[in-house]
């Protein structure tokens, strides 16, 4: 009797650990569309022409040195890849008093057309 009671409490506490884990890792998980640009503090991105992207973990000397002469950026800014080129634009306000960002945004309306 005593065999199969630990034998239940044993099942339960791994139901429960894994549910846990499970939970950590969705409140962790990625938001919809935001996974191209989200990387850690001291990461660095290089895109190229057409879009194509590599990332990685760079040193505090190497970050210095990219910075330099760099302003940070102060608003949202637009990446496009449009007709083969490159393109980083500042958000801006469109005529109906949205902004160009919502227009990219994965529930805009007119997103992924």
């Amino acid at each position: 009797m005593r065999t199969k009671i630990a034998i239940h409490l044993t099942k339960g506490l791994i139901l429960a650990a894994a549910a846990s884990l499970l939970g950590s890792a969705m409140a962790r998980a990625d938001v919809p569309g935001y996974e191209f640009m989200m990387f850690p503090e001291g990461h660095a991105m290089v895109v190229d022409a057409t879009g194509k992207a590599t990332k990685a973990k760079i040193s505090e000397d190497t970050a210095k040195a990219i910075i330099a002469g760099a302003q940070p950026l102060s608003e949202a800014h637009i990446v496009l890849v449009y007709q083969g080129k490159l393109y980083i634009v500042p958000d801006k306000r469109l005529g109906d008093g949205r902004m160009m960002s919502t227009m990219v945004m994965p529930s805009a309306p007119n997103a992924n057309k």
